[in-house]
């Protein structure tokens, strides 16, 4: 399966009511080797408290970076200003998974 597949069968099963949702990093370029992993970033509505975690799911090694809105616009802020864009990379780059916001996701990609 390929790595945007796989990443939306994961946001699909795990965070059925995320807002919206993006996997990004060397998967999805020319970069991509046997042991790259899959980079999502997941926005829930509510959450009080954002979160990394790492798991393995179908056979790939997972980073789940879960935000609230508010917390994902703190951390897009905070690492362009320490010039260390991860996050926001990972959004501006990545592969929009899910959007059930009406386009929110878009919204973010092109401001970034």
């Amino acid at each position: 399966m390929d790595p945007v597949s796989v990443a939306r069968a994961l946001v699909d099963e795990l965070f059925p009511g995320a807002l919206y949702a993006f996997v990004g990093g060397s998967v999805l370029t020319e970069r991509r080797t046997s042991t790259s992993d899959l980079d999502v970033v997941v926005v829930l509505d509510g959450l009080a408290v954002p979160y990394r975690e790492s798991l393995r799911w179908h056979g790939w090694p997972v980073e789940l970076y879960v935000h609230s809105e508010t917390s994902l616009d703190a951390y897009v802020d905070r690492d362009l200003a320490e010039r260390k864009p991860g996050v926001a990379r990972m959004c501006a780059d990545g592969a929009v998974l899910v959007d059930r916001t009406g386009g929110r996701a878009s919204d973010l990609q092109a401001a970034l």
